[in-house]
């Protein structure tokens, strides 16, 4: 009796793991991507994918203390921007954070969980900062005046590390 028992549970593992092995080949990977201004970004990913990426950004975090020198070079270089602060506070490499493996729509519905919640804390976020304001000061306009200027430099100091890092990039073996 406990021979058949014990037939039949092999069975069912060596059963279970052939339905388990095709799927495991077919494994994605939810991928937290961060950017150089610590946005976040979500991708599904495959192995291959994962590898190429992990490749990319290793190199782009080699290359990534060059290419912020050359941009402030260029910055300082520029006669639109040279009077104007080159913003390095809120810059940092790439990174990435892989997830998984899960199944292809396991992996989708993950992602599209992650995409929402960051949509709905951003639009809390709007919603508390619209509900806070009433009538500006002249000393809040002014601040806030600033800080969308200190926001808009620090975009364009990020493409123009972006393009400086691609650049070298390409060069780089």
């Amino acid at each position: 009796m406990k021979s058949k028992l014990l037939r039949t549970w092999i069975a069912g593992l060596v059963l279970g793991a052939a339905a388990i092995l095709p799927a495991l080949g077919q494994s994605v990977y939810v991928v937290t991507i961060t950017d150089l201004q610590k946005q976040d970004s979500y991708e599904v990913m495959t192995r291959e994918q994962l590898a190429e990426l992990k490749a990319r950004i290793q190199t782009e975090a080699r290359l990534f203390p060059a290419a912020v020198a050359a941009a402030r070079k260029a910055w300082e270089a520029s006669d639109l921007t040279k009077d104007k602060p080159f913003q390095t506070a809120g810059l940092a490499a790439r990174k990435f954070r892989p997830e998984g493996p899960f199944s292809q729509e396991m992996a989708k519905k993950k992602a599209e969980k992650k995409i929402e919640r960051d949509m709905e804390r951003d639009y809390n976020a709007a919603l508390a900062r619209a509900g806070t304001k009433k009538k500006l000061t002249e000393k809040d306009a002014k601040k806030q005046e600033r800080e969308a200027l200190k926001a808009q430099l620090a975009q364009d100091a990020a493409k123009l590390v972006q393009k400086h890092l691609d650049d070298l990039a390409k060069t780089a073996p």
